[in-house]
């Protein structure tokens, strides 16, 4: 099984990373999407889009970066994708994600 060998009365596991992590279920996150590479918020501190609950002030910096950027769309795709629950992703505040949610 697994490519189990018995050697010098031990057992020894004869298997590849990618064997192993396939028979334990592990899955190695999916590299970064190549639109992040163009985003406007590349190089902005994060918590500028991760406000306080009901900081609508916090949210409102963190939409204007993403009015002027390119790849927000894409952004917006991913985060509902991922069901992502919090921060500003695209422009839209989680409770503007659930809302596009229930209209699609």
């Amino acid at each position: 099984m697994y490519g189990l060998r018995r050697r010098k009365g031990r057992l020894r596991l004869d298997l590849t990373i990618d064997q192993l992590e396939a028979a334990l279920g592990i899955q190695r996150p999916s590299p970064p999407p190549t639109w992040i590479q163009r985003a406007a918020c590349r190089g902005v501190d994060p918590e500028v889009f991760f406000p306080d609950c009901g900081d609508s002030r916090s949210a409102q910096a963190a939409k204007a970066i993403c009015d002027r950027c390119s790849v927000a769309d894409a952004c917006l795709a991913y985060a509902m994708k991922r069901s992502e629950l919090f921060g500003v992703w695209g422009g839209k505040t989680r409770r503007e994600r659930m809302v596009l949610a229930r209209q699609t």
